[in-house]
């Protein structure tokens, strides 16, 4: 598997890279998007029926995205750790290497929590029990989003950290 990945690697390695740093920028684009522009103005909405289905449809928007962009992040992720070597050089490089791969697995653990709350919102809307959906839309828009953004700008350092020991 190692050796395929080399071999891809060596074939496309600007097209990976390129990818990479696209879904990486577009990732925190959206969560940057999602906590300044989209919050603020959700929460102002006074009739809950429209607050509250517009928040779920704002989440389903954001996971479907997110997932796009974290999956093609941890792909070539995978395949320019496995295509450079990291595995094999400097420790340092390593080191820095495995805690982008956590870092990352972090922000998945995010976005699961964010679809399970997804989930449990869209139950609750069909109830009507807007008190659940409130306390569902804030966790997402006030702690986990932001969470990310931040987790994914240490991610993004590490990562032109990393390259600058090439």
């Amino acid at each position: 598997m190692e050796k395929l990945a080399l071999e891809f690697f060596n074939d496309f390695p600007h097209y990976i890279v390129f990818l990479h740093a696209i879904s990486m920028s577009l990732f925190i684009g959206v969560l940057f998007a999602m906590y300044v522009f989209v919050r603020p103005i959700i929460f102002k909405i006074k009739i809950p029926r429209v607050l509250y289905g517009t928040g779920i449809e704002f989440v389903k928007i954001f996971l479907i995205f997110a997932t796009i962009c974290l999956s093609i992040i941890i792909i070539t992720g995978l395949l320019m750790c496995n295509g450079l070597g990291y595995k094999y050089g400097n420790p340092k490089i390593s080191v820095i290497a495995d805690t982008i791969k956590i870092l990352w697995v972090f922000m998945c653990i995010g976005c699961i929590y964010t679809y399970k709350n997804y989930l449990e919102s869209k139950k609750y809307f069909e109830q009507n029990e807007y008190i659940h959906i409130h306390e569902n839309l804030q966790l997402v828009f006030s702690y986990v989003i932001p969470l990310n953004c931040a987790i994914s700008i240490i991610a993004v350092y590490l990562s032109v950290f990393l390259r600058g020991y090439q």
